[in-house]
């Protein structure tokens, strides 16, 4: 028994004509499952860290895209300020130019007074559609409120440009009209619509009542003198004088001589 557990721990003859086969090292399957062991739990601990990284690195990116859109939203609600307040500086000093109040803006407009203040104030951000009301009323371009150039009568083709449309009127020889009578020559293009102008000689037969309409009207004597009643005011103009007033408050206009005339900015 003593000499076959010796022989096994020896070389072991092969089979006839052959050599000898060494002996398998102690332990050598069993050390080398162990090894492939380590080296499996090495892997999977590897893996495991990478699945438990997951979570946390999408959640770092989540973190990263919503400090990214409050960034965003933060910068548009600045330029929304800025823009606001930019129209609302440009509607006030549009409207104080005319010498309108905030009434009479909103008669035109049909916008409240609180309303217009609080554009003027820029605490509103008036829509395209408030926006071109107010312009109409005022007189301006809806570009023009928003801060912009105005708009170029030729661009960066003016020599393709095609000729601008003027309106001649001739010379209107004086009469003298009989109290309460005269007559009126529009001296605007047919169809302006963002104002009218008409010279007028004696009294104009469409102011010689009351009469209110939307915009705003502007009275400039050339000779002779004029009566204009606004609401309960009356001022009494002379050659040279002029007067500008709220069309939606009824007036009047009434020729003083036979020879007065006037231009009438509608």
């Amino acid at each position: 028994m003593g000499s076959t557990g010796t022989a096994g721990a020896r070389a072991v003859r092969g089979p006839a004509g052959g050599g000898t086969v060494p002996p398998r090292a102690a332990g050598g399957p069993q050390a080398g499952g162990a090894a492939q062991d380590g080296q499996d739990g090495q892997d999977g601990r590897a893996r495991g860290g990478a699945v438990q990284g997951g979570p946390v690195q999408d959640r770092a990116a989540q973190d990263r895209t919503a400090q990214d859109r409050t960034a965003q939203d933060g910068a548009a609600q600045e330029a929304e300020r800025r823009v606001a307040e930019q129209v609302g500086t440009a509607v006030r000093a549009r409207r104080r130019s005319l010498g309108l109040t905030l009434e009479a803006v909103g008669r035109r407009t049909g916008l409240s007074k609180s309303f217009l203040s609080q554009v003027e104030s820029g605490r509103t951000n008036p829509t395209l559609g408030t926006l071109t009301r107010l312009s109409l009323a005022l007189g301006a371009t809806p570009a023009a409120l928003f801060g912009g150039p105005a708009p170029s009568a030729a661009g960066d083709g003016a020599a393709d440009a095609a000729p601008p449309v003027t309106t001649l009127r001739p010379a209107r020889p004086k009469a003298n009209w009989p109290a309460g009578t005269g007559r009126t020559y529009p001296l605007t293009a047919p169809g302006a619509h963002r104002f009218e102008v008409v010279l007028c000689d004696g009294t104009p037969r469409h102011h010689e009542r009351a009469v209110r309409h939307a915009g705003a009207e502007f009275c400039h004597v050339l000779a002779g003198a004029v009566r204009v009643e606004v609401g309960s005011q009356s001022r009494l103009l002379h050659a040279g004088e002029s007067l500008h007033y709220d069309g939606g408050v009824p007036h009047r206009i009434a020729a003083q001589t036979g020879t007065t005339r006037f231009l009438l900015v509608i």
